[in-house]
């Protein structure tokens, strides 16, 4: 807003931008206001005229810009004056009842309608028209002299208003780039405060903005920092490579200048056994031209005492996994792989001229293993199913195409319940479990001889008590008949004594023969020791007793009719049924039927005797 001109009375402010914005360039205009102020006063008093106004259309309305006898006012177009002038510069004389009976108004005392008025249209201004008008309260118009004097005083208006028209867009353009200017400015500041508070807040973090000739423009941190170089009190006005070394000047002088360029660089130093990483970049204004340049300073002592620390861990923990003899891959979250020693590479004949990580693509390495294996497929399918299911598993058996076996396990890696990646172990066991086989049959092997009767190849005591026991368990639950055989060998003695003991083993081996040829495969036949033999019938059912000693009998006849034969086989038989409901021990069984046998041995005795 302009000064107020002394003796005139004050103008009210105009924003650059409002409905009065064609009208602004009067106001600002100090020279233009105080000469139609002047003009209009000059008007009144050379036509004795009680008022006097300078007025310009503004939309809808007519405004006053410069008043004599009275405030300013506004009125509806078609209410004010200017809808009564027939042409450009024609002076019109009006009486108040004239302007009553047209209807124009006036925000002014009611005694107006007894006025006589003089109004002149003067140059329209943009796309406003303008006039000036005198009046004074009398039914006399005004005189000639008047008018002219009028008429000379509204020439001088039109001038100064044309003046002011040409010259508007300088005058507005000027005054909108001085609030343009305080407007960055504004800006500018806040940016600079805010920068400041942020360079304040960054931990162990100093900053310096300079400009093309690398002068430091503003400086913040530095306190915090505890700068170990110079005095520690970093001045503007200075060169950036005052506040540092003298030795490293020359690598921050070439950083600073690519800044300035508008490039970026970093590189560190070292002062008084502290690190400092030194970062330096452009500043361009809004049109891209870089005008400053900036170098953040910052400490990074712990963060590299902290990264050396780690370095080592892990050179340690690469040579404790390069020593082991389990091929260890490790892979990230999204089968990208971290480790892969050697071992793994030898277990899987990978090329050992290959990288140690020959892939970064953990599904390609999977890949290339699987070629290895005996049946790739079911590899790829396990490894899958494995990491969909993140679930570990140890111990599973990986059979390769040139017969060696590799065992496998697998961890799913998290921390604080967040997947992190996988661990695979894989370990040769050819050897340990082509062992185990062979243990295995070893085992076998001496469980048979333990459950079989070397000479016969029948079971012995112990295989059938076993056997027998089973089966009768199975007979329990399906409530099967079952028939318990006992078999003696009579003259068991008299063949040993009188033939030898070859013989005897040959009487003994002729009778299991005759047991397997009247029993079926599925019967358990045993060589209880010495000459004593049993055999169970499984779902024989008690009325078939006699039908199976009969066919003993008739077996025991066949082969004693062989020819050449040097003696006679003999047997005592007890046949003891098995009833699934008595739920008997094998033992009792075999007891009744051992004491049948010993009967039926004595009966035979009593008959010879006889």
């Amino acid at each position: 807003m302009p000064p107020e001109v002394p003796g005139a009375r004050s103008a009210a402010p105009v924003a650059l931008v409002s409905d009065w914005s064609e009208l602004a360039h009067a106001y600002l205009a100090r020279e233009t206001t105080d000469a139609l102020q002047y003009v209009t006063r000059l008007a009144a008093a050379a036509c004795h005229a009680e008022a006097a106004a300078l007025v310009a259309l503004n939309g809808d309305a007519e405004h006053a810009l410069t008043t004599v006898g009275f405030d300013k006012y506004g009125v509806p177009q078609h209410k004010g004056l200017l809808a009564q002038l027939t042409g450009p510069c024609v002076t019109s004389s009006f009486t108040a009842e004239q302007l009553r009976t047209a209807g124009v108004e006036f925000p002014f005392g009611n005694d107006w309608p007894q006025w006589v008025w003089q109004v002149r249209r003067i140059q329209p201004w943009g796309n406003s028209g303008s006039l000036m008008w005198i009046a004074r309260a009398s039914r006399q118009p005004f005189f000639a002299e008047e008018v002219r004097a009028f008429e000379l005083c509204a020439a001088l208006a039109e001038r100064e208003m044309t003046f002011l028209a040409r010259h508007k867009d300088i005058v507005l353009q000027r005054e909108l780039a001085t609030v343009e200017i305080a407007h960055f400015h504004e800006q500018l500041s806040r940016q600079h405060v805010l920068y400041r508070e942020l360079a304040k807040h960054l931990p162990g973090t100093a900053v310096l903005v300079f400009d093309v000739d690398l002068h430091v423009r503003i400086q913040e941190g530095w306190q915090a920092l505890d700068w170990p170089c110079g005095n520690g009190d970093i001045q503007t006005g200075h060169l950036v490579t005052e506040h540092f070394a003298l030795h490293d000047a020359g690598r921050i002088n070439a950083a600073c200048f690519k800044a300035i360029d508008g490039q970026h660089d970093t590189l560190e130093i070292r002062l008084r056994k502290r690190c400092y990483e030194l970062s330096a970049g452009p500043l361009p204004d809004p049109t891209g031209t870089v005008v400053f340049g900036i170098l953040v300073v910052r400490d990074v002592t712990e963060d590299r005492e902290k990264q050396s620390e780690s370095a080592a861990v892990t050179a340690r923990l690469e040579a404790l996994v390069e020593s082991l003899d389990d091929g260890i891959l490790v892979e990230d979250e999204r089968r990208q792989v971290q480790l892969c020693n050697n071992r793994l590479r030898e277990l899987m004949q990978f090329d050992t001229g290959d990288a140690p990580h020959l892939t970064q693509d953990g599904h390609e390495l999977m890949t290339r293993m699987a070629s290895v294996c005996f049946i790739p497929e079911a590899f790829e399918e396990s490894t899958n199913s494995l990491i969909e299911s993140r679930t570990a598993k140890r111990n599973e058996l990986v059979y390769l195409a040139d017969m060696r076996i590799i065992e496998r396990d697998y961890v799913p890696l998290s921390v604080e319940n967040r997947s992190v990646g996988h661990l695979w172990v894989y370990r040769d066991v050819t050897q340990r479990e082509v062992g185990k086989d062979s243990l295995q049959r070893q085992a076998d092997e001496q469980r048979a001889l333990s459950l079989v009767d070397e000479l016969t190849g029948l079971y012995n005591r112990r295989g059938f008590l076993t056997l027998a026991t089973q089966q009768l368990k199975l007979n329990d639950r399906t409530l099967s008949p079952a028939l318990i055989v006992f078999v003696d060998l009579d003259g068991m003695k008299r063949i040993n004594d009188e033939l030898g003991h070859e013989f005897g083993d040959q009487a003994l081996v002729e009778t299991s023969n005759v047991l397997r040829h009247c029993f079926r495969h599925s019967d358990v036949i045993a060589r209880l020791g010495g000459d004593e033999f049993v055999a169970l019938a499984i779902d024989a059912a008690p009325d078939t007793c006699d039908s199976i000693e009969q066919r003993l009998r008739e077996a025991l006849a066949d082969n004693n009719s062989k020819p050449n034969r040097q003696f006679e086989l003999q047997f005592s038989i007890g046949i003891a049924p098995y009833d699934p409901n008595s739920a008997e021990m094998v033992e009792e069984v075999l007891a009744r039927a051992d004491a049948l046998m010993y009967e039926q041995k004595r009966a035979r005795k009593a008959e010879r005797k006889a």
